[in-house]
């Protein structure tokens, strides 16, 4: 079931929300307002706003969005326009990361070596932050704006959108560079293929990286932004602005598109109930997907951004920029699987309903074969049962065997 979200007011422009599974806070980061911008960070638990953290300023956006370091537990917010990564530790600012590079935007967290990679889009390169230092700088393509990280073979994927290619990182190094459409947006991790997955926005495509390698090129709608990943169903979600619709893929294929609102441009998994929440920012609401079908559609404030599942309340928080709160919409479980998983090869209610048969086939396969056991181990001479209906009620007894004597 779905309910009515809770609106929680936050300081001006929210844009992006992160949940911290450490202490159970959802950061809410802003851009700030005209002229000054100066950024903030509200920090929430449950439906509750328990701090503000003042983080960068300067005359552009201070704090796009942030990432989670579950290593040290700390949350790593890029401050645009002050050319600096502000680190908070709940509700306290425990540092400012100075930059050299300009313009950090987009912040991932790399658990296998606990480094935290920002990518800096007018410096055309990315630092990479140990606790609250910076290590070195990576020169990447032109223009980087996201990147991902990659579970299964530690690699960082940044997307450059002015040179049409991904830049793959390990450690401090590149490792290569991979072609790939134009205007490429937020790459996405597939655990259960191991495929990078970006959606590129002047191309309508998706290209579908494997390692080093492009394997394959997925054609979507128009304008494809934050795509996400589920794993409960191992399809990929990509949201197609211009189109209004999404685009579901499975491996290297495209296997539905669900129409959703006006200009949708983030989607959020939710492990919970196994739902995918899509954030549109024309139509001020949230489409939600089960599957390949729009299961529902949620009001929530305007032009709502990036939305965060939150793992300990159920909760999926959607900052609103126009309207200046976060929407925290309640989710419930969804009892058995979802109309989109498998069992024994096939989709799940034909792979339940074979199953179904089978044990109903085995239980009379027993029952039958206990029967003739029984019969089997009967005792000679056992006398036989009256009939239990259509007798005499009172019947004489037999008359005694002869003996043959007259």
């Amino acid at each position: 079931m779905l309910g009515g979200p809770t609106s929680i007011t936050v300081r001006s422009g929210p844009d992006c929300a992160v949940y911290d599974s450490g202490n159970g806070y959802v950061y809410i980061t802003d851009e700030g307002s005209s002229p000054h911008y100066y950024g903030n960070v509200s920090v929430v638990d449950g439906t509750t706003v328990v701090g503000t953290v003042n983080v960068g300023l300067g005359s552009n956006l201070a704090a796009l969005c942030a990432a989670y370091d579950s290593g040290n537990g700390y949350v790593y917010v890029p401050n645009e326009g002050s050319r600096n990564v502000s680190v908070i530790s709940g509700t306290t600012l425990v540092g400012t990361v100075k930059l050299t590079s300009a313009e950090p935007y987009y912040p991932v967290y790399d658990s296998r070596n606990g480094y935290v990679y920002v990518t800096n889009q007018v410096s055309n390169n990315v630092s990479v932050i140990s606790g609250t230092a910076v290590l070195t700088s990576v020169n990447v393509g032109s223009f980087p704006t996201y990147a991902a990280y990659d579970g299964g073979n530690g690699y960082v994927y940044v997307s450059n959108a002015n040179s049409a290619n991904v830049s793959v990182i390990s450690g401090t190094s590149v490792l290569t560079s991979v072609n790939v459409g134009e205007g490429s947006t937020v790459p996405v991790y597939d655990s259960g293929s191991g495929y990078v997955y970006v959606p590129n926005r002047q191309s309508s495509n998706v290209s579908v990286i494997s390692g080093t390698t492009l394997v394959g090129t997925v054609t979507v709608g128009g304008d494809p932004e934050f795509a996400a990943y589920d794993s409960g169903n191992g399809y990929v979600y990509v949201p197609n602005y211009q189109t209004d619709n999404v685009s579901v893929i499975s491996g290297r294929t495209l296997v539905g598109a669900v129409n959703v609102g006006a200009g949708p441009q983030f989607t959020t998994y939710d492990s919970g109930n196994g739902y995918v929440y899509v954030s549109n920012a024309n139509s001020a609401n949230v489409s939600v997907i089960s599957g390949t079908t729009l299961v529902g559609t949620v009001e929530v404030g305007t032009a709502p951004g990036i939305a965060a599942y939150d793992g300990g309340n159920g909760y999926v928080y959607v900052p609103n920029a126009g309207s200046a709160n976060v929407s925290a919409i309640p989710t419930a479980p969804v009892s058995g699987p979802s109309p989109s998983s498998k069992f024994l090869g096939l989709p799940a209610p034909e792979g339940y309903a074979i199953l179904g048969a089978i044990v109903v086939i085995v239980i009379v396969g027993l029952l039958l074969g206990l029967q003739r056991i029984r019969r089997r181990h009967v005792p000679p001479g056992t006398p036989t049962p009256p009939p239990a209906s259509g007798g005499d009620a009172n019947p004489e007894a037999p008359p005694p065997p002869s003996t043959g004597a007259t």
